[in-house]
């Protein structure tokens, strides 16, 4: 009796311990989601939208995400007219429900919403009710951070969050839909000062990378750097962004193709996620990516034999604490598809103020 009643009490301590260091450990969490803007027709929203827009709610709870990073092309085909438009509810509101999914949603476009009026999708930011829907211009920086300090360290876990307009940068293709002619086509590799205003986005990027303090550097846009899906690399990222994550300890997150990928080279995370509407691209891009570089991916030729069920949506995951960070991937249901290896933070270190869930907004290239 006496020897029940010892394992009990061990027991007993073991999960009190761990409570208390879960308790005690800062933590940031939030999602990722790209190429989720519904359809133009009714009902506005693709059945894989909607399956993982129920998804996302059930991981936000459950590892209780902060806010939503949406990656562009957040409306389908051809964006949008004007800042009141019913897409903003049909497509995005009605969409996105679940109690978790209320939270700040730091957004940028892809080309489908260039194909429309931008300006539109910028102004609706001062006219949510809701104050979800946070893209106040072109490209933009937030610095977010736990609402705790972290008990080893006294501070909280801070990411710096930077989102870019890969169309200014990279230019886009003319087609609207797949079937368009030069669609997939590969961009052009661009120069610096060929993007608006002499490259001024290039220069404030690596003003806002350079200046950064924070455990982990996140930077965002729609293109991807490397894919192995239908659209592929683009040249002008890895000619002038890849340089600036590496040099800066970053990691990128992007759209885009219709498909998930993680590669990671030179110790830069590159987190493809654009399952937000439908699955999938083919991935007839796989021997363009460097070698060895490719972790995982989700694509047309294997989305239907991870489980006994299709993939038709998807989003990806981060919890960010002092000692790492962890990236999973998730289908329509918020299963777990892929998790990647857990991430160091930056060497830099970080200098924050105590306690507030976010700090600073830097906007640029209003338009």
């Amino acid at each position: 009796m006496l020897l029940y009643l010892l394992l009990a009490c061990a027991i007993i301590s073991v999960i009190a311990n761990t409570d208390s260091v879960s308790a005690d450990e800062a933590k940031l969490s939030f999602l990722a989601i790209g190429d989720w803007g519904g359809v133009p027709f009714p009902p506005y929203h693709s059945p894989g939208q909607k399956a993982a827009a129920k998804g996302m709610g059930k991981i936000a709870t459950e590892i209780n995400s902060e806010f939503v990073v949406a990656l562009g092309d957040n409306f389908y085909f051809s964006g949008i007219k004007d800042a009141h438009s019913k897409r903003f509810d049909q497509t995005f509101q009605n969409v996105y429900t679940d109690d978790s999914l209320k939270t700040p949603w730091y957004a940028i476009a892809g080309n489908h919403d260039h194909k429309g009026n931008v300006s539109a999708q910028i102004e609706y930011t001062n006219f949510d009710s809701t104050n979800r829907w946070q893209f106040p211009s072109l490209y933009h920086s937030k610095t977010l951070q736990s609402a705790t300090n972290d008990a080893t360290t006294g501070t909280p876990v801070k990411v710096d969050l930077i989102l870019l307009d890969t169309i200014d940068l990279c230019s886009m293709n003319d087609g609207v839909s797949e079937e368009d002619e030069g669609y997939f086509d590969k961009l052009p590799l661009r120069n610096k000062n060929e993007a608006n205003n002499n490259g001024e986005q290039w220069t404030w990027l690596e003003t806002k990378m350079s200046e950064s303090k924070a455990d982990y550097l996140m930077i965002g846009g729609h293109f991807p750097v490397y894919s192995v899906c239908s659209h592929g690399n683009t040249d002008t990222l890895i000619t002038h962004l890849k340089p600036l994550l590496e040099k800066y300890n970053a990691h990128y997150m992007s759209g885009h193709d219709h498909c998930m990928v993680h590669l990671v080279e030179n110790k830069v995370n590159y987190i493809l996620t654009g399952l937000g509407d439908f699955c999938c691209y083919d991935p007839s891009k796989k021997e363009d990516v460097p070698d060895n570089t490719l972790k995982w991916y989700v694509a047309k030729d294997n989305h239907g034999h991870i489980f006994d069920h299709d993939i038709t949506g998807g989003f990806t995951s981060f919890q960010v604490t002092k000692e790492s960070m962890k990236i999973q991937y998730h289908d329509q249901h918020g299963h777990v598809l892929y998790t990647a290896d857990d991430v160091q933070p930056r060497s830099t270190t970080a200098t924050t103020a105590t306690t507030a869930t976010t700090a600073t907004t830097d906007v640029k290239a209003q338009v």
